[in-house]
């Protein structure tokens, strides 16, 4: 009974000590990815470590075999009879579904952002052309509006032109019909003041060109239908005569008026017939009752110079008696009579009436 109950408590011990020393085993061996098998027989453990020697106690053996690995399986040894070999574990077949269908996930999810960022290159590349297209479209209607704005002011500049040449032309229009009535006028007026001067030259010049032997129809005041061949235009003071052969011409309508000679008109060559006077050393030409003084541009009429003594009486004077004196007046000069011995002289004076 002594001897049971001692070895009843040696095997505990020893079972005890077993069981200490071998979890830190397994421990390590399962830290280090291998795979122990244990085994159990005749009341005795085997635990078995890939790459560890054997322990014994009491008749029971522990032996660890070394791991023989194919294709990632550790097998061990076995010991006794009745005993169990545990062998290094595989990835369980769910794992390995899942692990599959993790990675399948991954490249569905890969694939859908590649999907989302060609979608996003793609509606950003839409964009982008939109962008360009109102660009574009934005310019287009850019040079529209300056074409058509050009083409506003260019109009806008031929209608200013336009007006202005209206203008113009109607200005022009309108100053020539000034002017026109202005030489009208300023003849009318001329011709007033040309009849005042010569106290109504029709009458007071009468038979001046018969004087100078002129010819038939060459009377002051008469109407002709066109004027000499050869001919010259002579202006007194803006008016212009026309003087062929020491005849004079100025126009009314269409036709010309036979005038007297106008005060100021210069001429190159004097009528035929002239003689010539002389009052204090200055030498004048007597036309018929004209008188001319030569200038440094030709032969100028002037008025009747005072004080020159002439033998002969213009033709066509009239004789007037002023304060019972007698005078004779042609071309709005007039003549006073005297007597040099037996012959009559004629003497230019001052208006008697004034």
């Amino acid at each position: 009974m002594k001897n049971k109950w001692k070895s009843f408590l040696c095997l505990s011990l020893s079972i005890f000590l077993i069981a200490t020393l071998a979890l830190p085993v397994e421990v390590f061996a399962r830290g280090r990815g291998g795979g122990g098998g244990r085994s159990f027989g005749g009341g005795g453990r085997s635990f078995g470590s890939g790459g560890f020697g054997s322990v014994r106690h009491s008749g029971k053996s522990f032996q660890g075999t070394r791991q023989q690995r194919s294709s990632g399986v550790s097998r061990s040894g076995r010991t006794g009879s009745g005993s169990r070999q545990t062998v290094g574990t595989r990835p369980a077949t769910g794992s390995r579904r899942d692990g599959s269908q993790s990675r399948q996930q991954g490249r569905t999810d890969r694939t859908a952002t590649q999907g989302d960022r060609a979608q996003t290159r793609q509606q950003g590349q839409t964009d982008r052309t939109a962008t360009q297209g109102d660009r574009a479209q934005t310019r287009q209607d850019s040079q529209t509006d300056r074409t058509a704005t050009r083409g506003d002011k260019a109009q806008t500049r031929q209608d200013s032109r336009s007006d202005q040449v209206d203008k113009r032309q109607e200005g022009a229009t309108e100053r020539t019909q000034y002017r026109q009535d202005s030489a009208t006028h300023r003849q009318d007026e001329r011709l007033d003041a040309y009849d005042d001067h010569w106290h109504g030259w029709h009458g007071h010049w009468n038979g001046y060109y018969g004087g100078l032997a002129f010819g038939t129809g060459i009377v002051v005041g008469a109407a002709i239908a066109a004027l000499p061949h050869h001919h010259t235009t002579v202006y007194v003071s803006g008016t212009p005569y026309y003087y062929s052969s020491g005849v004079y011409y100025v126009q009314s309508g269409t036709t010309y008026i036979i005038a007297p000679p106008p005060l100021d008109a210069v001429v190159q060559v004097l009528p035929a017939g002239c003689s010539t006077i002389y009052v204090d050393g200055t030498a004048y030409s007597d036309c018929g009752g004209a008188y001319y003084l030569h200038t440094g541009t030709g032969y100028q009429v002037v008025t009747a110079p005072v004080g020159a003594m002439i033998q002969q009486l213009p033709s066509g004077a009239t004789a007037i008696s002023v304060n019972d004196t007698r005078y004779y007046k042609f071309g709005g000069a007039y003549y006073q009579p005297f007597y040099s011995g037996s012959t009559v002289i004629y003497q230019i004076v001052h208006d008697p009436t004034l």
